[in-house]
């Protein structure tokens, strides 16, 4: 399956995951870094940006108007667009992981998005580009949105990010792109 129609179709699954409301079957804590991700670790201010840029290049451009105004999220386009890099994880729960850069970032990035979904609830982080996790979410099967306490979120806000990091390379490769001298 070619790279652009798979992020297509993860990107319509993230979006779909925050919308409907099917039967909850796990809980929070099962969800919530399970092992399909991997491990927690700390990203370096290089990758992130390694990723942004690939998002920015190559992600698909979605609109979250509404969960923008829902989280608060503070953004200079009213409509609050956004690029979006989607994968689906092969697992029993079929998550969906999104990195998720504003549209309008070559005039600078503040903050992205990284979603991690699935069909009873998903997480939502809000980091800088310190790659500081400045909010966190988990949106409840029944669409209900709750704030995170971020000491609560750091820890599977890690793993999340972790994951995007260790798979860099994959990126580069999966959407074509000439990795650059230190990915080579």
């Amino acid at each position: 399956m070619k790279a652009r129609s798979f992020a297509l179709l993860a990107a319509v699954a993230a979006i779909a995951c925050l919308s409907v409301r099917p039967v909850c079957s796990r809980t929070l804590e099962q969800h919530l870094g399970g092992k399909e991700v991997g491990e927690a670790a700390a990203i370096s201010q290089s990758d992130l940006e390694e990723i942004v840029s690939i998002v920015h290049q190559e992600g698909l451009p979605v609109n979250f108007g509404l969960l923008c105004a829902t989280i608060g999220l503070m953004h200079r386009s009213a409509d609050c667009r956004f690029r979006q890099l989607s994968i689906r994880l092969e697992t029993e729960h079929t998550d969906v992981l999104a990195f998720n850069v504003p549209a309008d970032a070559e005039k600078g990035v503040t903050c992205v998005l990284v979603f991690h979904t699935a069909s009873d609830l998903g997480e939502i982080y809000v980091i800088s580009m310190q790659a500081e996790l400045l909010r966190a979410y988990v949106v409840q099967a029944n669409g209900r949105f709750e704030k995170v306490d971020l000491a609560d979120a750091r820890s599977t806000f890690l793993v999340d990010l972790a994951y995007w990091s260790r798979h860099l390379t994959n990126f580069y490769d999966t959407l074509g792109l000439e990795r650059p001298p230190h990915r080579r």
